[in-house]
């Protein structure tokens, strides 16, 4: 639809502004510790933490609220429930960050895990504002369409101009659609014919116009009417590459020639995620191509909004990609139904998550037998006292998860995981609640787990201290893999500093 001039030169200021808006992050002083042993410490900490973080946003928010007046209002909500949080901590909200030493039994803070708590609801804001400004930033400055013409030449200048446009616009398109080899062959004759009608369309559409006398022509009404006709064709474009990937994203029939190469557990070739909303659809993995060997300690680095949470859950069976070869333990998951996905994961995968994910009915034994009853060959389950005995807890094998701290309650987790003796350990920020020490502790149970056991152990984490212990690191960023590096002599936990 034309721009009135009024939307014209909004536009051109939106553009001006975005140009010098920078983006946001979370640059504000961190706390050095971990953790601190009593509340009037703790209260300095959270009242100076959160004055800091409400004190950024407003600042750093104030020019892109000018151009999206609902930013204003979603930072004042935000603000005002850093407040409430901030006035509700000595009761109800300081329980989540409170525990107890489970070696001197005397009550600490968790500032780590209330820093990171303040930080997730930081980013949550941070990346819808920074997702705007990077629209914003993208576009170009708005070319000014004349209202009238004098000459003949000028109006095939004008209809040459949008049509070259529109033509150009579609090919940015295609270079993102879905890859048709991966569908039946009729699929990519409907591409083909798909492109060749648009393509007429275009042709037709504009002849018309051209024949068209200038002189009497309103052009504000030629705009409208091709602004209208590619929003048409737009909307054709997104039907088709919908429907691909809803049957991309379905199980694929398994071609023979896709050898399996038994030297690696996880092994990607190719690999191409497509999400849909129904109406567009977003390429989230661009042709991975990821090797690793059995046995590994591999440490996955990236920054929200990078892929890995997609590359994780596609090599754990959580997901099915929409192209390539996926190979988890000898198994190609791209063909493999909803059913046989579970089924693998009971048998093959374990799983470590930032929240414990304990069954607060039943004690620390009982857990983790959960665990090991998921595999069905009980020839292979772990025995459950040695288990309990190797991670320090078969003392409190009778306690429930209430009565346990923090670290104690992941370390549950983490035998839960092994209890079935899988094939591949998949942690998920699982030392992301911890403090300083327990980070220690924990990590230091899954180094022993990979060396006792040769499981290979595969770890998400945005702290690249992690990273320094792992046999692997690999590092993604913009839905690929930016680099794999080889740690032929990772340090031990201790010789790390933690801070």
């Amino acid at each position: 639809m034309m721009m009135s001039n009024f939307q014209l030169t909004k536009q051109i200021e939106e553009v001006k502004i975005a140009n010098e808006l920078d983006y946001l992050s979370l640059d504000w002083d961190q706390p050095a510790v971990y953790f601190v042993d009593n509340f009037g410490d703790f209260n300095n900490i959270y009242n100076s933490y959160i004055g800091n973080v409400i004190y950024y946003m407003r600042q750093k928010t104030e020019a892109v609220s000018l151009l999206r007046p609902n930013f204003r209002i979603q930072v004042n909500n935000f603000c005002n429930n850093l407040l409430y949080l901030k006035q509700t901590l000595d009761n109800t909200y300081g329980k989540m960050f409170a525990s107890e030493n489970y070696q001197t039994k005397q009550k600490q803070y968790l500032v780590k895990k209330f820093i990171d708590y303040v930080n997730e609801l930081s980013n949550r804001l941070i990346y819808h504002i920074n997702d705007f400004i990077f629209e914003l930033k993208q576009k170009k400055r708005p070319v000014e369409r004349k209202l009238s013409v004098r000459t003949a030449q000028e109006y095939e200048a004008i209809l040459n101009q949008e049509s070259a446009s529109i033509i150009d616009y579609f090919k940015k398109l295609e270079n993102n659609i879905s890859d048709d080899s991966y569908l039946d062959p009729s699929w990519l004759k409907k591409t083909e014919v798909s492109i060749k009608q648009r393509e007429d369309k275009i042709k037709d559409f504009f002849k018309v116009l051209h024949l068209k006398n200038f002189a009497r022509v309103k052009l504000s009404n030629i705009y409208k009417k091709i602004d209208k006709f590619k929003q048409n064709l737009e909307t054709a474009f997104w039907n088709l590459e919908v429907s691909k990937v809803e049957i991309l994203n379905k199980p694929h029939k398994i071609r023979q020639t896709n050898p399996i190469r038994p030297d690696f557990v996880i092994d990607l070739r190719n690999v191409t995620k497509y999400y849909s909303n129904g109406v567009t659809t977003t390429k989230v993995l661009k042709n991975v191509n990821l090797q690793i060997p059995w046995g590994e300690f591999v440490v996955i680095l990236g920054p929200s909004g990078s892929g890995k949470t997609t590359l994780l859950n596609i090599i754990s069976g959580m997901d099915r990609a929409s192209s390539g070869i996926t190979f988890v333990a000898n198994k190609n998951l791209i063909g493999f139904s909803d059913t046989q996905l579970t089924k693998f994961r009971q048998e093959n995968i374990g799983y470590i998550f930032q929240q414990y994910g304990l069954l607060p009915n039943l004690n620390v034994k009982e857990n983790i037998e959960i665990g090991a009853f998921l595999q069905r060959d009980a020839s292979k389950r772990k025995d459950i006292d040695e288990l309990l005995k190797n991670i320090g807890m078969y003392e409190q094998r009778n306690k429930l998860p209430t009565e346990l701290s923090g670290g104690q309650q992941q370390r549950v987790s983490i035998a839960r995981a092994i209890a079935k003796n899988p094939t591949v350990i998949f942690g998920d920020e699982p030392t992301g609640a911890l403090d300083g020490e327990m980070t220690q502790v924990v990590l230091e149970e899954f180094v022993q787990i990979n060396k006792k056991n040769k499981t290979t152990l595969i770890i998400v984490t945005h702290n690249p201290l992690i990273a320094d212990i792992a046999t692997m690191v690999i590092r993604v960023g913009d839905g690929t893999i930016k680099s794999i590096t080889r740690n032929e002599n990772p340090k031990s936990v201790k010789e790390i500093h933690w801070g």
